[in-house]
């Protein structure tokens, strides 16, 4: 019952954001004049389900996972590529008119990896949504932990198989645990301004609490 509480909850946040999303879409297609080219990095087909637009002309789908690269959806016009959000070279010829990125930055464990992947997907396009959840949310939420990421490192370790979650299930040894706080690296808005210095931020709240931040970026087309 928690477990589905909790899904509907975040489909509902889903829902929400992606209005900001859309608003972005639909202002850069009115001034290109036509349906925009996107580039999601680091994505999955599911999360389009909540974006109601028709002023997309086709999303490609970058990501390391296969299963995330060969789905499709019945909405866009949509195609895999396997590729690194380390090095996203191949995708800076102009055929993407916007980078979309959603809760994927954090997944990258070190600073030097997400600032190296700050400025590819800066690269790619003019026109950019990068969404990542707020270090300062007291929830850890990819755990559902509580104050769970405010810990040390090595107490998170020791703790995380001990502790109710969703997800991440696989903590049988000491190495997957290990993987998993390693890979996530939370952000605060002043870290999401850094790496993305032209954007204007965007906030996701619940009451007065900040869940998410959102860069947006949208330099003028030649």
């Amino acid at each position: 019952m928690a477990l589905a509480s909790i899904s509907a909850l975040q489909r509902l946040f889903r829902k929400s954001r992606s209005r900001v999303l859309v608003d972005q879409i639909e202002r850069l297609a009115a001034r290109l004049n036509r349906r925009v080219r996107i580039l999601d990095v680091g994505g999955r087909a599911g999360f389009w389900e909540t974006v109601e637009t028709t002023k997309i002309e086709s999303i490609a789908i970058a990501n390391i996972h296969e299963a995330d690269i060969s789905t499709t959806s019945a909405r866009f016009n949509m195609q895999g590529v396997y590729a690194d959000a380390l090095d996203l070279s191949r995708f800076t010829d102009g055929q993407f008119d916007m980078v979309v990125s959603n809760s994927m930055i954090e997944h990258l464990g070190t600073w030097k990896n997400i600032k190296t992947c700050a400025a590819q997907l800066r690269s790619v396009a003019s026109c950019g949504y990068v969404q990542t959840p707020s270090f300062w949310f007291p929830v850890e939420q990819h755990f559902v932990i509580p104050f769970f990421h405010w810990l040390p490192p090595q107490l998170r370790v020791i703790l995380l198989p001990y502790l109710p979650r969703t997800g991440y299930k696989n903590v049988e040894s000491v190495d997957s645990v290990r993987e998993y706080i390693e890979e996530i690296n939370l952000l605060t808005e002043c870290e999401l301004k850094f790496l993305f210095p032209s954007a204007r931020i965007c906030r996701e709240k619940i009451l007065f609490l900040t869940k998410s931040y959102a860069a947006l970026w949208d330099a003028p087309c030649e």
